[in-house]
């Protein structure tokens, strides 16, 4: 068995050094201290806190918060030998002492998770999932630990990705937290979740399960293969063999029927009916303006939320058959940055429904506008103004008629960013409310301190904006401008984006992870590399 490991995310370190010839030095000695030597410290004597408190070395811990204070006298000098050893050790003895303090006091039990405000434990990696997938469906913001422990993706937008590697390595433990959600009140996770992924968590499971069955048969405990596939009835597995046309209770049986002895529904009324009221919920919004001055209404795209994939009532009985209705975007006629002279055009990103854009990087904003957005405001302005002083900032070294064509090309990249559902009509920037900029500059001032300065732009971004080669361009520059193919329907947008534009810094940061279904902005959002 392995040793545990500690990992210190955030250290806020302070320490005062007396004046004197030798102050600059001894600063600089504990600086290196600090960053090299004290993590050396913990590492090596983590093993012992963990025997100490009866804790398995599989056993995961976070401490939201810990603040230690150390004083240590009697050393005349920066060059007495072994001062910074010294000072390593105790210091990495107090935090060890105080991490033993704070978990001892919480009452825990070897081989059950505990969590609370500033302190989580779990028995192993499986029980950490699972406590993580629970929260993320019934609460979109993660837990506090959930980052520290389980990686900085594990958000809401992760969780059938989440439910697919439970399945595939446990399956029990996924079929459980799925038939717990189930149980509650109203599943209303279920209403977020787009249908191709639900989908694809049943099948996981389900492949999940069968192997586990045939495993347990071989080893002689149980006869008959896997009890999900055993126990379908000839509807239930017609159910199953549909689960691809978007049949989100799909993912309820088979957890259902994974579990023996569940009881599982007749029909889809009972889930139906519960359904019903989120559903209906989630269609009560108010009709928003695209802009001041306009009188054209733009909608939010929520209303068309069904056609994206989500349980809805209606889905339950009768799955779509046809796609979706492609709305029609007026472009402007410019250099396709996808295709080039003598190439032959995929004809799955060529035809009236797909429009070049220039700043296809502004959809990458959107999941970190989500998290930033305060509740109680208007959504839809608050991105239209997010993404206007994002664009602005791209366009506003255009010449006037560069800059109107610009703003006429991308207008519908910002139709999707702010959610909305009608075409916006625009070839200048819009107004808005005050506490709708206000809102939009503090995060793009995020968006930018986040940002590494070595960031790479994808290639021909500034010659396809701004007619050649721009050399100073800023981190988020470089993060907008990525020419490409978006199609907008009224409940899917997908930008296609050139191959040779994946960047590592990109992924790194965690940009162009794909969004899926967003329910805040009513569409299925995807991200799409193609070689050209």
């Amino acid at each position: 068995m392995s040793l545990p490991a500690l990992q210190i995310r955030r250290m806020h370190n302070r320490y005062r050094v007396g004046g004197g010839d030798n102050a600059d030095g001894l600063q600089q000695q504990l600086d290196r201290m600090v960053s090299d030597r004290l993590p050396a410290v913990l590492d090596r004597n983590i093993g012992g806190l963990y025997r100490r408190l009866g804790l398995s070395a599989d056993s995961l811990v976070a401490v939201r918060r810990l603040n230690i204070r150390i004083e240590l006298a009697g050393f005349p000098a920066a060059a007495e030998p072994g001062l910074i050893e010294h000072i390593g050790e105790s210091w990495g003895r107090a935090l060890l002492q105080g991490l033993e303090r704070v978990m001892s006091t919480t009452g825990f039990t070897p081989g059950q998770a505990v969590v609370t405000d500033t302190l989580a434990i779990f028995p192993d990696l499986m029980s950490a999932r699972r406590r993580q997938i629970l929260q993320l469906a019934r609460n979109a913001a993660p837990p506090w630990w959930s980052g520290a422990l389980l990686g900085a993706d594990a958000d809401a937008e992760a969780l059938p990705r989440l439910l697919v590697e439970l399945a595939t390595t446990d399956p029990e433990s996924a079929a459980r937290c799925i038939v717990e959600l189930a149980d509650d009140p109203g599943p209303a996770w279920l209403t977020t979740m787009a249908a191709p992924r639900i989908a694809a968590v049943a099948r996981a499971l389900i492949a999940a399960a069968g192997s586990v069955g045939e495993a347990v048969e071989g080893n002689g405990d149980r006869q008959g293969g896997s009890a999900l596939s055993d126990s379908l009835s000839t509807a239930q597995r017609a159910q199953l063999s549909r689960c691809g046309d978007g049949d989100s209770a799909t993912l309820l049986f088979a957890a259902y029927q994974h579990l023996e002895g569940r009881p599982v529904p007749a029909d889809y009324a009972r889930l139906k009916a519960r359904l019903e009221p989120i559903w209906a919920q989630s269609q009560r919004h108010p009709v928003k303006q695209a802009s001041e001055g306009s009188d054209r209404s733009a909608t939010p795209a929520r209303v068309a939320a069904k056609d994206a994939g989500a349980a809805t009532p209606e889905w339950l009985e009768h799955p779509p058959d046809s796609e979706p209705r492609v709305v029609d975007i007026e472009s402007e006629r410019v250099p396709d940055p996808l295709s080039s002279d003598g190439d032959e055009e995929d004809p799955m990103v060529t035809g009236p429904s797909w429009v070049p854009v220039g700043c296809g990087g502004l959809l990458f904003l959107i999941r970190f506008a989500l998290r930033a957005w305060v509740q109680g405001g208007d959504l839809n302005q608050g991105m239209l103004a997010l993404g206007t002083l994002a664009l602005n900032s791209v366009f506003d070294r255009l010449s006037p008629a560069a800059r109107r064509a610009a703003w006429r090309r991308d207008r519908c990249l910002l139709q999707v960013f702010a959610g909305l559902h009608e075409p916006l009509e625009l070839d200048e920037p819009c107004r808005h409310t005050s506490s709708a900029v206000s809102w939009a500059s503090g995060v793009i001032e995020a968006i930018a301190m986040r940002l590494d300065d070595d960031l790479t732009g994808a290639p021909r971004g500034s010659e396809y904006v701004f007619g050649h080669a721009e050399e100073s361009l800023s981190a988020l520059d470089r993060l907008l401008l990525r020419p490409g193919r978006l199609r907008v329907a009224e409940s899917e947008a997908r930008l296609i984006l050139p191959a040779d534009g994946v960047d590592m810094g990109l992924r790194r940061g965690g940009w162009d992870i794909d969004p899926g279904w967003v329910p805040q902005l009513g569409r299925v959002i995807r991200f799409e590399y193609r070689e050209q």
